[in-house]
């Protein structure tokens, strides 16, 4: 088992990627000016809940957000539903996407355990990973934030270029 500075710094890095999604969110919302009905807005705003009129999913889609004429705002949409899966059945989910819900939630709420060679059974509490098999779904979320930038650079340049039109 891999303790100490390496598997913390292992385990820090991945927990401060997957937390990038968020600040996109946050973007998201600012940028575009989204409101609430509240105020004060007490609801954490988040990249599976930016999308929906009110922060809810039951209030639909915000169509502000996804509508025809920016499409790099749809790609981050679909990135989205493919990593927390707000709209499809986690049984529809790839593997990887599950995966990496398993080790956030695991390292959020848990604990996680990263091992030199093997990966040995993984308890209710406790979650047992290969430092290859880690380093490799930390790199995998590291380039779907690439992706996820990448979008938004270009959805929020497409916005600007659209205003100036009008």
């Amino acid at each position: 088992m891999c303790f100490g500075l390496e598997s913390a710094l292992m385990k820090a890095s991945f927990s401060k990627a997957y937390g990038i999604f968020d600040k996109i969110a946050e973007f998201i919302f600012a940028f575009w000016q989204l409101d609430t009905k509240d105020k004060k807005r007490n609801k954490h705003t988040s990249i599976s809940n930016v999308w929906y009129n009110n922060l809810e999913f039951k209030n639909g889609i915000n169509t502000v957000l996804i509508n025809d004429t920016n499409w790099f705002l749809k790609g981050i949409y679909h990135l989205s539903y493919d990593i927390v899966g707000k709209e499809i059945s986690q049984e529809d989910l790839l593997p990887e996407f599950k995966r990496l819900q398993e080790i956030r939630n695991k390292l959020e709420h848990t604990r996680v355990i990263i091992t030199k060679d093997i990966e040995t059974e993984s308890l209710n509490q406790l979650m047992s990973i290969s430092e290859k098999d880690f380093v490799k779904c930390n790199l995998f979320l590291l380039r779907l934030i690439r992706n996820a930038l990448f979008y938004l650079s270009l959805a929020a340049s497409l916005n600007q270029s659209h205003l100036k039109t009008t």
